[in-house]
Order: structure tokens, then sequence, then C-alpha cells
């Protein structure tokens, strides 16, 4: 998430890697420059997904909404702990 435009001032809402090790839903909150990202569990019954909610002035939507659209990963199964980067 580093990458926003910086005329991106709020930014949040939760995402879903589906990788085998990474199930959790991670939760995004951006105000500013303060960043945070935490991880929880699906409450029963929750559809694990990705929804974000991106508000600020004067940047590019639809090209912000197709950069994202290219990091969904169209085989996540193929990936597993032991093909990531460790940081």
């Amino acid at each position: 998430m580093n990458g926003l435009p910086k005329e991106v001032y709020r930014a949040k809402g939760v995402m879903y890697f589906g990788m085998k090790g990474l199930e959790q839903k991670y939760i995004f909150q951006k105000v500013g420059s303060f960043k945070t990202i935490d991880r929880a569990e699906w409450k029963s019954g929750e559809k694990p997904m990705t929804s974000l909610t991106v508000i600020g002035t004067d940047f590019d939507e639809v090209g912000m909404e197709r950069k994202m659209r290219r990091l969904i990963d169209k085989t996540p199964g193929d990936v597993t702990a032991e093909n990531t980067i460790k940081l």
C-alpha cells in the first residue's frame, strides 16, 4: 500500500490473500501518512474477500483500480510458505 498516490488521504478495508497459511483477513487503515495492517480471523459465516475504500482528491481512480486489479493472483493455490520471499 506504499504505492498509493499522495492525493489519497484516507483508505481502509480488508484484504484476503487466498494463500495457504495466509487465510486470515488483513485489515488495512490509512489516515494521512499513518498506515496500519492488522491480522484477524474471519467471523463465522463471513466470506473471505478483499474490499477497499479509498478517499482523496484529484487522483486517477481508473488507473489506480487497474493497477490494483493487476495484483490479483489468478492461481493463489500455487503459492506456499516454501516458495515465498521471507522478509
